[in-house]
């Protein structure tokens, strides 16, 4: 004869199980990225979400199992989002957060779930189709309306990205890393501003013809062939959503040459969302026949820290604030700044490759704020930002 805790207990048991299995996939789909299978990621993800709906449902309507009934959904959610199953994140989610005695720091995640799953659907553009090879950028934001922003929130980022894809083509041509990129026969053209929110298109271009599979008139005459401009927007896809899963691993991985990829992060940084003005940055293209998007939503302030606790150095870390009034590009391993502070104190700081020309030079004459490794009388920059 069963006891009386049996029936209370199974439905608890049935979500366990079901959870560690999810766990088991997620893991396996993580490892799987890792290793650069994605297809093979997306499919253990799908797996792993199956398994922790499963769990959820196990429990959904047992209020009094709080906080495992919000949790379960809210992984469920979350593995949701990885599998770009928007509708079922917020389906999800909503479940969570039917509950009325939901914890409120399991609550505020739950609902972070939603405001991912609704800047996703403000960046699918509903109504406008996106040319193949395309790469196009959206804003979302509080100061971001139909067709309009302000010229500091959008100007800076479309010259960000241009110039990351810039780089992104001299890296995969084998270039080495050079100072100044506009000498370069590539170009980066911009289409006219969408109105769904704020959005512009960049199609990567060349001076040389040659190299197009099927000649082209008149200003499609820039547009290179296929298989160069698929490249690099699809890199530059992938490695913008490393950024944003701060998986520095596989950053490094990807972009091994460590003066590309510091070049790539900390212009990627100054792409990042603000977490008010700007709460997202969406980037879509359409390669090979299929739709690809990548939604940058982890803070400017949060990739900072990331950077900082994967810098090499265990050397002591300073902030100075202060005036950039001084750069020395001479040398070529590695430049040097002069920062100013209100104080009239003056530092001296090493700029590692990578960050003098496209990072640093355009901040000249600015307030900066200015994160350096200190070791003995030696600083080396490490992050660099307007003070503002």
């Amino acid at each position: 004869m069963k006891n009386d805790t049996t029936p209370d207990r199974h439905p608890m048991q049935v979500a366990e199980a079901a959870h560690r299995k999810a766990m088991d996939f997620a893991d396996a789909a993580f490892l799987a990225r890792r290793k650069g299978n994605p297809v093979q990621a997306h499919e253990y993800y799908r797996q792993a979400l199956a398994k922790e709906r499963e769990a959820a449902n196990a429990i959904s309507n047992r209020y009094d199992l709080e906080p495992s009934r919000s949790v379960l959904y809210r992984s469920a959610a979350t593995l949701a989002l990885s599998c770009k199953d928007f509708r079922e994140a917020e389906r999800l989610a909503a479940c969570g957060l039917a509950s009325e005695n939901i914890p409120e720091e399991i609550g505020e995640e739950l609902r972070e779930v939603l405001a991912d799953v609704y800047c996703s659907r403000h960046h699918k553009l509903h109504g406008i189709t996106i040319n193949s090879n395309e790469l196009q950028l959206s804003l979302e934001g509080s100061a971001v309306g139909r067709g309009f922003t302000r010229d500091n929130l959008v100007g800076p980022r479309i010259q960000n990205v241009s110039v990351l894809l810039r780089r992104t083509i001299s890296r995969l041509l084998g270039r080495p890393f050079e100072g100044s990129i506009q000498s370069r026969s590539e170009f980066v053209y911009l289409s006219a501003p969408v109105a769904a929110s704020y959005a512009i298109g960049f199609r990567i271009g060349t001076k040389n013809a040659e190299h197009l599979e099927t000649p082209l008139s008149g200003m499609e005459q820039s547009v290179p062939s296929l298989n160069l401009s698929t490249r690099v927007v699809d890199e530059f896809l992938t490695c913008i959503d490393l950024v944003d899963q701060k998986d520095m691993q596989s950053l490094r991985q990807r972009i091994c040459d460590e003066t590309y990829r510091r070049n790539f992060l900390a212009l990627a940084k100054k792409l990042a969302p603000d977490g008010s003005d700007v709460r997202s940055v969406g980037f879509a293209t359409t390669l090979d026949g299929n739709e690809r998007r990548v939604i940058f939503s982890t803070q400017r302030d949060d990739l900072k820290l990331v950077e900082i606790m994967n810098s090499n150095t265990a050397d002591e870390r300073i902030e100075i604030r202060g005036k950039l009034l001084g750069a020395n590009a001479t040398q070529q391993r590695m430049g040097s700044i002069q920062v100013v502070e209100d104080s009239k104190t003056k530092h001296t700081i090493k700029v590692p490759r990578g960050m003098m020309a496209d990072i640093v030079k355009p901040m000249f004459e600015e307030e900066v704020i200015v994160i350096a490794a200190k070791n003995k009388d030696k600083h080396m920059l490490i992050d660099i930002d307007y003070a503002n």
